[in-house]
């Protein structure tokens, strides 16, 4: 019966030079390093999430969904939450707005105080931190069709709104959370919080 071989390690060399010590040594060295590394590296992700979750004003309303809906009352489509688009707003040739804003002000409100009729309704719907929708807490806001973002802008600050998600078309679709009150680009404004962008 043949014997199968013993791999030889680093270790059994070690052993034969007689510095089998020091290569334990180096050895727990690298792994107390490899460990501290690992640790430190999962505590650093952490504190990152956290900082990343918690920074700029309008972090907290990126977690929602949002359906529009025809005047007749047919659903058109719905976002299921950050990072998606759906169909409708995917391409302007949907009759879907080149610039648009969705302002978190009351449906009816809005639709009975703004000059213009370019507008739908839109329902914004909360989700928990694993994208579920929270049950019975739906807002019925508004989305106009808007000529700029300036204009937005304006209509925003009529309703005392801080921020709105305005949505652009460019040869692709951008939505993102802009502030109503500080005239910036919102490409260049460290509060802008990106709801959805084509990669």
């Amino acid at each position: 019966m043949t014997q199968k071989r013993k791999e030889i390690t680093s270790l059994d060399i070690a052993r034969v030079l007689g510095v089998e010590k020091e290569y334990n040594d180096v050895l727990f060295e690298h792994q107390l390093k490899e460990n501290y590394e690992t640790i430190m590296g999962e505590k650093f992700t952490q504190i990152n999430n956290q900082t990343t979750k918690t920074m700029g004003p309008f972090n907290k309303e990126l977690n929602y969904a949002f359906e529009f809906y025809h005047e007749n009352g047919a659903l058109i489509d719905k976002i299921d939450g950050p990072g998606e688009i759906g169909n409708w707003l995917s391409y302007p040739d949907n009759d879907a707005p080149i610039y648009g804003a969705i302002i978190p002000v009351a449906f009816n409100l809005a639709k009975d105080k703004i000059s213009t009729d370019r507008y739908i309704k839109a329902v914004r719907i909360p989700l928990d931190e694993a994208g579920n929708e929270l049950p019975g807490v739906r807002e019925e806001i508004i989305l106009l069709y808007a000529d700029s973002l300036e204009d937005a802008r304006q209509i925003g600050r009529l309703f005392g709104c801080e921020f709105m998600y305005w949505t652009e078309w460019d040869g692709t679709r951008n939505i993102m959370i802009v502030s109503v009150n500080i005239d910036t680009n919102p490409y260049k404004d460290p509060e802008t919080e990106t709801y959805y962008t084509f990669d």
